[in-house]
C-alpha cells in the first residue's frame, strides 16, 4: 500500500469513527473495504440514506384516527414520501452538482420510496458525502440476487397430466374458492425474473391488458415495454399465484390480475443492485404516475431476490425504510427465507429482520406430502436480534406451475412457497379491501398449524398456513362504501381551477364490495377561497366503478393563490340511509409554481422574481402565485405579468409570459440550480438562479443565470446571462423582457429619449414606472395597448417582439398598456455567453425616474467591477469627470498636467475593450480638454452603456473614471 493510499485511509477511518459516533452515521465493512482498496480517483456506487425518514407511528395513527380508507392512506403516505424526496432534493442537491462540477461525483438520482440518494463517486469522495446533513447510513449498492429454485430441471410437463396444483389442497385453499373468494379485485405484483405474459394460465391477466397507458404495469429498466420471462422462473412465482384456464386452476387467487417488475436475472450481462430494487419500490407504489388513482397499486408484492448472509455478514438495514413505506402505503410485502438451509442464521437480508414481529415477513418452504421442512429452506434465528425465523411456511418442493414460452415445470425453493402466501393475500383483500397490512400478516400467522417442535422455531416459524381460517383472525368488512377513486378538474379551456373561473369537477366513485348499486353524493368545503355552487348528485356503480352523472360546480375565489392546496370533503350517502360517509380528497387551485418565488425588497420597492423567468406573481397578476408582484412606497400591486422571453426565429421561442388567447400559459423555462442570497453593495442583496429552457416545445436551447436586485435607489435591477451549453453556434438570439403594468384605470406612457427611459404613469394616482436598459448594446422599446380583454400572442408575434429594432410606441393616450424591452444578441457561438440588463425604476415625475435611472447604471457599474480605479502612487496628473454625465450624444473631458509630458487618453467598455484612442501626443503642464462624439475607432456610432475612459502618462501615471452614454 502507498503511503498516500495509507494516509487516505486513516483519515476516512478516523472520519468513519467520528461519524458513528457523533451522527450516528451507520459505515458497513462493504465502504471501508471499498476505500482501503481501491484506487483514490476510482469511482463507487454508494447508497446515502438520511435520517427523519417517513413516521411510520404518525401514519398509522392518521389512519385510526380519521378512519382512513386504503385509498385515503395510500394518498396520505405519498403525499408525505413526496414532501421527503422535494425537502432533501432542496437540501443536497447544490452540494451534490458543486461536486459534480469539479469531478468528484459522476452522477446522482433520488428515490421515493425512501430518504435515499444514489451517487456514483470518487472514492477519495466518500469522506464528505458523510458530511451532508442528515446521512445516517452509507452503503455500496451491492448486487441482490434471485433466491434460485433448487430443483428446476424436471421435464416440461403439460396440464393434462397434473389437473391441479396439489398444494393448493394441502393449505386448503380450495375452502375459500367455495365461499366466492378468487381473487377478483385484487392485484398481485411480483419482483423476479418477469413473466411470460401470453402463457395460457396468465393470458389476460396482465393489468395493462387493453390498455392505453400499458406500460405502466410493466417494469424493466433493461427490457422491453411488454411482459416476457427469460428465465421461466417469474412465470413460475406468478402460476402459483393467479394461474388458471378456463379448465384448470393452478393458482391460489385465479381471479386477481398482475403487475411485474422484472428487475431479478433475466438471463441478460447485467447485475441487479440495490438501487434496481429501489426503483422497482418506486415504481410498485405509482404505477400509472397519478396518486389519485388506486386501482393500479398492488395489494402484495411477492419478493423472489434477496441478499446472501455470506455478502453482507451483519444485520444490514438497507431496505428497511423502502419496505416500512411500502407497507405504510398499505402494499402487503412478503419474502422468500431463502435457500442457503439447513444451517441456523442462513434467512436472506431483508427476509431476516425481525425488529418487530411483523416487519418482514419471510416464508421457509414444507414438503406439500409429508410437511415436513426442505434442506434447502432457510432457517433461523435472525442475525440481527436473535429473533426466530421463518415467520410461516408454505408448500414449496416440486410445485407445479406455468414456466417460459408457455411450458409447465415442477420447482422446488423459498420462492415456491412465498407465492402461496401471496395469493392468500389477494383473497383476503378481496373479503376485506380496507384490511391493513398488520391484520393481514397477524390473520396469517394465527391461522397457521404448527409443526416440527411445539411452538414456534426457527425451521417452522409458526407452521403452515390454513387459508380456510384465515378470515376468522381478519376484521369483517365494514357496511359497503363508496370511495373517491379519482376526480379530473377543468375550468377555463384548460384543465386547471385558476382563481376568479368557475370549474367543473368530474369524479369517480369506487365500491369495491361490489354490493352497492348507487350512492348519494356531494360536496363541502370550510376554505373560503372555494364556494361549491349545486347539490347532491347520484352515483350508479357499474362493475364497482360509478361515474358523477354531472360536473360538481366550483367557484374559485379571485383572491385565491394559485398553486394552494385546498381539502374538500365528499359526503356520501346510500339512497334511503340517514348515515353519511366522508371522504376528503385535496385539490390545487391553478397552477403549481415549478420552482421557488422570492422577493426584493427595499424601503420604496418591492419585486418578486421566480426562478423560471416570470415576475410579480402578486395579488390580481395573471399568475398569483403568492408574490408580492411591484410594489413602490406601500402601493398595491402595480404589475399585471412579466416575463423573459427569448428567441432564436419565428418558431423557435422561449418564453415566461400569456397564450395567444391572452391566458396564463405555464413558462417555458424550468429551473436546474438553487439560487443564494449574496451582499454585493451597501445594504444590497443580489439573487442569483439558474434555469433553462428546457420546456420549449423546441428549446433554443439555452442556459440562465438570473440575478435580481432591489435598492434604495428606488429602481430594481434584473440581469439575465444566456449561454450557448451545445457544442453548435446559434445562428441568431434576441433576448427581451415583457412587461404589463397596471397604475389605475388608464395608463398613458412616454419615452425619454435623453436617457433612454420608456415610462407609463398614471395622472390620478401619481405613480410613474419606468424601464431603463443597463448592459452593453442598443435597447429596443415595444409598446402597445391591450385589447378589451389582455391581448394574447403567438410565438411569432413574441419573437418579433424581442426581435424588432428602435422605439415603437403604438400610440398615445390613456389606455391598458404592455411594454417589451429588448436587445439583439446576434450570434452566440458554442458555450459563449451573452446577457441582458435591465431596471425598473420608479417615481412620481419623469425628474425622479432620471435620478433612480443614474443610480441603477451607476450601481450596475460597480456591480460589474468596472468602479473608478485610482492609482495609489503619487501621480503626475488629475483627471477630471467627464461632463455632461450622463451624454448624448457629446462629451468633454478635461485633465491637468503638472509637467509637460506624453500622454494617452483611451475609452474602453465594460468589457474592456478598446473603443477608441482621443488623445496620443505630448500634453503641456496645466489644463487639458478633448471632446468625444461617442463614436469609434472607425467613426461609427457606440451603443448606449457604461464606458470607463483611462489616462497614462510617460511617467507611469494613471487614472481611470467611467461615463455614461444614453441615447
Amino acid at each position: 500500500m502507498t503511503i498516500a493510499t495509507t494516509q487516505k485511509l486513516i483519515a476516512l477511518t478516523l472520519l468513519l469513527a467520528a461519524s458513528t459516533v457523533c451522527a450516528q452515521v451507520m459505515v458497513p465493512q462493504s465502504v471501508q473495504s471499498a476505500v482501503e482498496t481501491l484506487d483514490a480517483s476510482s469511482y463507487i456506487e454508494v447508497l446515502l440514506s438520511f435520517e427523519n425518514d417517513l413516521d411510520i407511528s404518525a401514519v398509522k395513527m392518521s389512519q385510526m384516527r380519521d378512519k382512513l380508507s386504503r385509498d385515503d392512506n395510500y394518498r396520505n403516505v405519498m403525499n408525505r414520501l413526496e414532501s421527503n424526496r422535494a425537502a432533501l432534493e432542496n437540501e443536497i442537491t447544490p452540494t451534490l452538482e458543486s461536486m459534480k462540477a469539479d469531478g468528484r461525483v459522476e452522477s446522482f438520482r433520488f428515490f421515493t420510496v425512501s430518504k435515499t440518494v444514489l451517487v456514483r463517486t470518487r472514492v477519495d469522495n466518500v469522506d464528505n458525502l458523510l458530511n451532508l446533513p442528515g446521512v445516517d447510513l452509507i452503503n455500496m449498492n451491492t448486487e441482490v440476487s434471485l433466491i434460485e429454485p433448487v430443483e428446476n430441471d424436471a421435464p416440461s410437463l403439460s396440464p393434462s397430466l397434473v389437473s391441479s396444483n396439489p398444494a393448493l389442497q394441502t393449505i386448503n385453499v380450495p375452502t375459500l374458492w367455495a365461499q366466492g373468494y378468487t381473487g377478483k379485485g385484487s392485484v398481485v405484483c411480483s419482483f423476479d425474473t418477469g413473466v411470460d405474459g401470453d402463457h395460457e394460465m396468465l393470458n389476460g391477466k396482465w393489468r395493462g391488458t387493453n390498455k392505453p397507458d400499458a406500460s405502466s404495469y410493466w417494469f424493466a429498466p433493461r427490457g422491453d415495454s411488454l411482459p416476457y420471462d427469460n428465465i421461466g422462473h417469474g412465470t413460475h412465482t406468478m402460476g402459483v399465484m393467479i394461474g388458471s384456464t378456463a379448465s384448470d386452476t393452478i393458482g391460489v387467487a385465479p381471479a386477481a390480475t398482475f403487475i411485474c417488475a422484472a428487475v431479478i436475472d433475466q438471463g441478460a450481462n447485467f447485475s441487479t443492485t440495490i438501487a434496481d430494487i429501489l426503483d422497482a419500490f418506486d415504481w410498485a407504489l405509482n404505477p400509472d404516475g397519478d396518486i389519485n388513482t388506486t386501482d393500479d397499486i398492488p395489494d402484495v408484492i411477492n419478493n423472489s431476490w434477496g441478499v446472501p448472509n455470506s455478502i453482507y455478514g451483519d444485520c444490514e438495514n438497507t431496505f428497511w425504510s423502502a419496505i416500512d413505506n411500502v407497507e405504510a402505503a398499505g402494499v402487503v410485502c412478503i419474502f422468500a427465507a431463502g435457500n442457503e438451509g439447513p444451517e441456523p442464521s442462513t434467512i436472506r437480508n431483508p427476509a431476516d429482520r425481525a425488529s418487530s414481529p411483523l416487519n418482514a415477513m419471510s416464508i421457509g418452504a414444507v414438503d406439500p406430502s409429508t410437511l415436513i421442512v426442505a434442506d434447502f429452506s432457510s432457517r433461523g434465528p435472525s442475525i440481527c436480534n436473535g429473533a426466530i425465523k421463518p415467520e410461516v411456511v408454505a408448500p414449496g418442493v416440486q410445485i407445479f406451475s406455468s414456466y417460459k414460452d408457455g411450458g409447465y415445470k415442477l420447482m422446488s425453493g423459498t420462492s415456491m412457497a412465498a407465492p402461496f402466501i401471496s395469493g392468500l393475500v389477494a383473497l383476503m383483500r378481496q373479503y376485506n379491501p380496507d384490511a391493513t397490512v398488520e391484520q393481514i400478516k397477524n390473520a396469517l400467522i394465527s391461522a397457521a398449524a404448527d409443526l416440527g417442535p411445539t411452538g414456534e422455531d426457527n425451521a417452522y416459524g409458526h407452521g403452515i398456513v390454513d387459508a380456510s381460517r384465515v378470515l376468522e383472525f381478519l376484521p369483517a368488512p365494514t357496511t359497503p362504501q363508496a370511495y373517491v377513486s379519482s376526480f379530473q378538474v377543468s375550468g377555463g379551456d384548460d384543465t386547471f381551477a385558476d382563481p376568479g373561473e368557475q370549474a367543473a369537477m368530474t369524479m369517480i366513485l369506487h365500491e369495491p364490495t361490489g354490493e352497492l348499486t348507487a350512492v348519494d353524493a356531494w360536496l363541502t368545503c370550510t376554505d373560503d377561497d372555494i364556494m361549491i355552487l349545486g347539490g347532491t348528485q347520484r352515483f350508479t356503480f357499474s362493475e364497482k366503478y360509478a361515474v358523477s352523472p354531472a360536473p360538481f360546480t366550483l367557484s374559485i375565489a379571485s383572491e385565491a393563490i394559485s398553486g394552494k392546496v385546498v381539502e374538500m370533503t365528499v359526503n356520501i350517502q346510500v339512497p334511503g340511509s340517514s348515515d353519511t360517509d366522508t371522504r376528503t380528497i385535496e385539490m390545487t387551485i391553478g397552477h403549481t409554481a415549478p420552482g421557488r418565488i422570492f422577493t426584493s425588497a427595499s424601503n420604496s420597492i418591492s419585486f418578486s422574481a421566480s426562478e423560471f423567468g416570470q415576475y410579480g406573481l402578486g395579488d390580481g397578476s395573471i399568475y398569483q402565485a403568492g408574490g408580492e408582484g411591484f410594489r413602490f412606497n406601500g402601493s398595491d400591486n402595480l404589475l399585471y405579468e412579466a416575463g423573459l422571453i427569448i428567441g432564436r426565429n419565428p418558431s423557435m421561442v422561449s418564453d415566461g409570459i400569456r397564450d395567444e388567447n391572452g391566458r396564463f400559459k405555464e413558462s417555458n423555462f424550468i429551473p436546474d440550480t438553487d439560487y443564494s442570497v449574496q451582499s454585493f453593495a451597501a445594504g444590497d442583496e443580489t439573487v442569483t438562479t439558474g434555469f433553462s429552457d428546457g420546456d420549449a416545445q423546441l428549446p433554443i436551447p439555452v442556459t440562465i443565470e438570473q440575478k435580481v436586485w432591489t435598492s434604495d435607489g428606488n429602481y430594481t435591477v434584473i440581469e439575465c446571462e444566456f449561454t450557448n451549453p451545445t457544442a453548435e453556434r446559434l445562428d441568431w438570439l434576441a433576448t427581451g423582457f415583457f412587461f404589463d403594468f397596471d397604475l389605475g384605470a388608464n395608463d398613458e406612457i412616454g419615452f425619454d429619449s435623453l436617457m433612454g427611459i420608456y415610462y407609463q404613469y398614471n395622472q390620478t394616482t401619481g405613480q410613474y414606472i419606468g424601464l431603463v436598459g443597463l448592459s452593453v448594446g442598443e435597447f429596443n422599446f415595444t409598446a402597445n395597448v391591450n385589447g378589451d380583454e389582455k391581448t394574447g400572442f403567438t410565438t411569432s408575434e413574441k419573437f418579433g417582439m424581442v426581435n424588432s429594432s428602435g422605439i415603437s410606441l403604438a400610440t398615445t393616450g390613456s389606455d391598458d398598456w404592455y411594454v417589451v424591452i429588448s436587445q439583439r444578441q446576434g450570434l452566440l457561438d458554442a458555450f459563449e455567453s451573452t446577457s441582458i440588463a435591465v431596471a425598473i425604476i420608479a417615481g412620481y415625475n419623469t425628474e425622479d425616474l432620471r435620478q433612480a435611472a443614474e443610480a441603477a447604471l451607476g450601481a450596475y457599474g460597480a456591480y460589474l467591477d468596472v468602479d473608478d480605479i485610482v492609482n495609489s502612487l503619487p501621480t503626475e496628473i488629475e483627471l477630471s469627470q467627464n461632463y455632461p454625465n450622463p451624454f448624448n450624444p457629446t462629451t468633454t473631458i478635461e485633465f491637468a498636467m503638472k509637467s509637460t509630458q506624453h500622454v494617452t487618453l483611451t475609452v474602453y467598455n465594460i468589457t474592456g475593450q478598446r473603443v477608441k484612442t482621443l488623445y496620443d501626443e505630448v500634453a503641456m503642464a496645466g489644463m487639458n480638454s478633448v471632446v468625444w462624439d461617442g463614436d469609434d475607432e472607425y467613426g461609427q456610432a457606440t451603443a448606449s452603456g457604461i464606458y470607463f475612459y483611462r489616462l497614462t502618462a510617460e511617467d507611469g501615471s494613471t487614472e481611470t473614471k467611467k461615463m455614461i452614454l444614453l441615447k
